[in-house]
C-alpha cells in the first residue's frame, strides 16, 4: 500500500514528516521505500533533507543532512533508498522530500538507530525574532504531522496514511 502527495496541492512545497521517538537516539540510516512509476508521473524524491532536534520544537538547517537522488527513467520498479545519517543523535526526525514529478508516493519509512548514552543538553531557546516568526506560522503545521515512531512499519504505515489524509 502507499500513501502519496501531489505536487500541484503543496504550493511548491516539499513533503514534511516528522517523527517522534520514545527517547534521545543516535540514527545511522533513514530507509524510505518510494515508487517510481515515472510513466504515470510518480517518481522517487528529487532531494532529501533530513533535519534533527532533541525537543521537537527548533530543527536546525546548518545541523541537516542533504541527499540527492540519481534520477532513473529506465526502470520503473519501487526501490529502497538509503540516506546515511552520521550518528546523528536526535529525538525528533523532520523528512523533507521535494518532488521529481507529479507524485511522491512511499510505503515505508524506516530508522536504523540505537540508544543515545550521551550527554546533552536541552534545546537551545534563543532565536532570532525572524525565526521565531517563520516558526510561529508552521507551528500548526508541524505539531499535526508529529507522527509516532514505531518498530513496526504497519504502525508507522498506519501515521504516514494519517497525515497523508490531514494535508491530501
Amino acid at each position: 500500500e502507499w500513501v502519496g502527495w501531489k505536487n500541484t496541492t503543496r504550493q511548491g512545497q516539499p513533503v514534511e514528516i516528522t517523527f517522534e521517538f520514545d527517547s534521545v537516539r543516535n540514527f545511522s540510516a533513514v530507509h524510505i521505500y518510494a515508487n517510481n512509476l515515472f510513466t504515470k508521473d510518480s517518481q522517487v524524491f528529487s532531494h532529501a533533507r533530513v533535519l534533527f532536534s532533541m525537543g521537537g520544537e527548533h530543527f536546525h538547517a546548518q545541523e541537516a543532512v542533504e541527499y540527492e537522488y540519481v534520477v532513473d527513467r529506465i526502470f520503473e520498479y519501487a526501490r529502497n533508498v538509503t540516506i546515511r545519517l552520521h550518528n546523528a543523535a536526535a529525538r525528533y526526525i523532520k523528512l523533507q522530500l521535494y518532488f521529481a514529478l507529479k507524485w511522491i508516493m512511499i510505503s515505508e519509512v524506516s530508522f536504523d538507530s540505537v540508544p543515545c548514552h550521551c550527554n546533552l543538553t536541552d534545546e537551545d531557546v534563543t532565536l532570532s525574532v525572524s525565526t521565531e516568526k517563520m516558526n510561529e506560522e508552521r507551528f500548526v503545521e508541524e505539531r499535526i504531522s508529529v507522527v509516532p515512531a514505531e518498530e513496526t512499519s504497519a504502525l508507522l504505515l498506519g501515521g504516514l496514511i494519517c497525515v497523508a489524509l490531514i494535508f491530501g
